[in-house]
């Protein structure tokens, strides 16, 4: 059937006014609708029937989880020298620091707190100097060529044993010590 004053033919469906409305420039919402569920569920049909015919599997050869067992580089002197600082400031500017503001100190409580920031701070140059050897002992070259760093890091362990059993030792409560 021919619609009056128009070329376009009318269907029982409605199809004239649907083009009608495209020509206004107005939006279809059947058309909408159709291409976002088609957007949503075209990908997911191919993901998974590629998944069941096994299309997926061979794509890489390459396992990326597998770790690749390198061994660690040699230290180099700058490396040395920035952990032997490190450990070292530890021990002479930070823990020397605290521990004779605990000496000086007449307040129990801020005595105390001293304690506790001198015996971190002792166990932590303490852990950077066993990192700093284990370091150095992991390549025979590096042993040999730090050798002076590793006599000096063995120096500062006992000294920083030594502190270390002071402030234990006062530590009569028992609160900062640990095993």
């Amino acid at each position: 059937m021919w619609s009056e004053g128009s070329l376009l033919m009318v269907s029982p469906r409605g199809d004239a006014s649907r083009l009608l409305r495209r020509q206004r420039g107005e939006v279809d919402t059947m058309d909408l609708v159709i291409g976002l569920v088609l957007l949503v569920v075209l990908p997911c049909f191919f993901y998974f029937g590629a998944g069941l015919l096994g299309l997926g599997t061979g794509a890489s050869k390459m396992n990326f989880r597998d770790k690749v067992e390198v061994p660690p580089p040699a230290p180099d002197a700058e490396e040395v020298q920035l952990r032997w600082k490190v450990a070292r400031d530890l021990y002479t500017i930070n823990a020397k620091d605290f521990m004779s503001m605990l000496s000086v100190s007449e307040d129990q409580e801020l005595q105390q707190r001293f304690m506790g920031w001198a015996l971190r701070c002792l166990e932590n140059a303490k852990g950077q100097l066993q990192e700093l050897e284990s370091l150095i002992r992991s390549d025979v070259t590096a042993t040999q060529k730090f050798s002076g760093k590793l006599m000096e890091a063995a120096t500062l362990g006992r000294q920083i044993k030594q502190d270390l059993a002071r402030v234990r030792q006062r530590d009569v409560l028992g609160v900062y010590s640990r095993p």
